[in-house]
């Protein structure tokens, strides 16, 4: 059985962060045959994405998930009202 582990990184300064960056990419690769691997990895905190995204269903605004699923910097976004247009 496959498990998964999630990590965020909040990068406050990207010049400093570079070299570890570097390293998670070089990570990145199949999982077929390895004890582990790097398979996946977002430049946005996804998990707040995921978190955001049920809050909206839940709070009967489901019109807002595609605008969720599109944001380009969901990580920075608060509330659900700071998405109304």
């Amino acid at each position: 059985m496959k498990k998964y582990l999630t990590v965020v990184y909040t990068i406050n300064d990207a010049d400093a962060f570079e070299s570890e960056r570097a390293r998670l990419m070089a990570s990145m690769q199949r999982s077929d045959g390895l004890p582990w691997a790097i398979t996946a990895m977002s430049l946005d905190d996804e998990m707040h994405r995921g978190y955001l995204m049920g809050a909206a269903a839940q709070s009967g605004q489901a019109e807002l998930i595609s605008v969720i699923a599109r944001h380009t910097d969901i990580g920075n976004v608060n509330s659900l009202a700071e998405l109304k247009t």
